[in-house]
């Protein structure tokens, strides 16, 4: 058993910009996938890898202020704290979504922004976690 509940969190759905390179087209459904803005759509990554598009809905600004105005994804379904999925995650999760680490720093800012605190810390999580592994009631299996 992992201490993160993915689908029970959904921070990193909602935040980061996913880019969907142009070898990544033919796995992304079309429809979830948008050009990035012009001034960086020509940008190569630090790999060298030409990102052209952007999963729909996380090429915008993030305010710290507004957390209405994320960058939720295209693909994210439910609520970012609560449970949540991705429609494509068996089918075709851009390689960042693939290679994204739960418990990562990253995750941890996601987590931050959203204030969900630390994975142990949010009894929803720590419910539906329980749920999942038949231990609500503190019994282990």
């Amino acid at each position: 058993m992992t201490d993160y509940d993915c689908q029970a969190c959904g921070a990193c759905c909602a935040l980061f910009t996913v880019l969907v390179f142009t070898d990544e087209l033919d796995i992304v459904p079309e429809g979830l996938y948008e050009l990035r803005s012009e001034k960086n759509r020509f940008k190569p990554t630090s790999s060298g890898r030409r990102a052209m598009h952007v999963m729909a809905g996380t090429g915008g600004e993030v305010s710290a202020l507004n957390r209405e105005t994320s960058n939720r994804c295209s693909a994210f379904e439910g609520e970012v704290g609560k449970p949540c999925s991705c429609s494509i995650y068996s089918t075709g999760r851009p390689h960042q979504c693939r290679e994204f680490v739960p418990g990562s720093s990253l995750c941890e800012f996601a987590r931050d922004f959203y204030k969900l605190g630390k994975y142990k810390d949010n009894p929803t999580e720590l419910l539906i976690l329980r749920h999942q592994h038949g231990t609500e009631h503190g019994e282990s299996r």
